[in-house]
Order: C-alpha cells, then structure tokens, then sequence
C-alpha cells in the first residue's frame, strides 16, 4: 500500500506518540525485586508543590516514603527537561537500566537527532500518593499530564498535532545500591 508523504508525516507522528505511550504501558519484567499485587491501603497522600524536590539519594532527614516520593517527581521532571531540550541524562539517572522508561529516553534523543522537535510538549505531575514497600520495592500511585503540543520537522512544519491529556498510573521503584530508581510505570486510565 502506498502512503503520501503527509499521510507519511502523521503517521510516523502517531506512531511515535503510540510508543511512548506503550513504554508507560509496559511492564518490566527483569527487575530483581519479585513483583506482587498492588496493596489496597495508602499509607500516606502527597501533594506536589514548590520548586524544589528531595534527592534520589538517601537522606536521614528524609522519611523512606518521602524519598520514594522525591525520585518520583525527579523523574517527571526528567522527562519534562527531555522533552524540551532532548538532554536524557536526568532520565537515565533516576531510571533502572531494564526500565522500559529508557526505551522513552530513546525516542526522544531520535526525534532530536532528526530535527524534529515537540513545540509546546510539557510533562507535569500533579499528583502522586506513596501506596507501599515490598520486598525491595516501592509502589506510587500517580496522576500525570502532557500539554497539547505540536511536532515540528526540521523546517518548522507541523508534522502532527496532539490535544493535552492526563492519565493515572503506578510507578515502581526498586532499591539498586544506596538509592531508588524507577523500574516500571504502569499507565491508567487516560482522560
């Protein structure tokens, strides 16, 4: 079947945004930590706000929860500064190697490495609610949103163009070391 090169375009542009969605979709399966049911409690509700969040690394003025916490929204604003200006170091710092997260980092360092860009893409969490620890493993429940935005070719042409959405999703974490990484995201319901 031939396809135009405008067809061509928002093609390749849903493709793109229907990868990235899948990799938040996606489950690890190679962490070390064994898996187990998501615990129905929350221990403990946190609101984001302020400019300034905890350090992935440990703390002693951090509680354990707090710190699961603060590597959650380091890697929301991770992914924000990557969508921005193609720089996946603070992606890959907070993120467990096998993560399907890094598979995102990817994608975004090829569409900058071809010149096409996301004009107006942001990346925000608006909120995140710590659930539990098990074996090794932390649980956050998170509510997270993308602005409309636009995917520019190198020339400035608008290849395609996506409306803003939110989602809720579970974010895994895993003990690697001295310090928590992401290790799975687990997408909801998008609204």
């Amino acid at each position: 079947m031939w396809i135009s090169r405008g067809r061509w375009s928002a093609l390749s542009g849903s493709v793109l945004l229907g990868a990235v969605l899948l990799v938040f979709a996606a489950g690890c399966s190679s962490v070390n930590a064994p898996r187990s049911s998501v615990p129905p409690v929350a221990h403990g509700t946190f609101s984001l706000g302020g400019p300034s969040a905890p350090s992935p690394s440990p703390s002693p003025s951090l509680s354990r929860e707090d710190e699961v916490v603060g590597v959650v929204r380091q890697f929301f604003k991770a992914l924000d500064k990557a969508a921005q200006t193609g720089d996946t170091s603070d992606l890959v710092a907070v993120t467990y190697e096998r993560c399907p997260c890094r598979a995102l980092g990817g994608f975004i360092q090829e569409e900058f490495s071809a010149g096409r860009r996301d004009d107006g893409a942001r990346w925000s969490l608006t909120r995140s609610d710590f659930l539990a620890f098990d074996r090794g493993t932390a649980l956050v429940r998170v509510n997270y949103g993308v602005s409309a935005y636009r995917n520019l070719a190198r020339d400035g042409t608008v290849r395609v163009s996506y409306s803003a959405r939110s989602a809720d999703g579970l974010v895994r974490l895993g003990r690697h070391g001295n310090r928590w990484l992401v290790t799975d995201l687990y997408r909801g319901h998008t609204r």
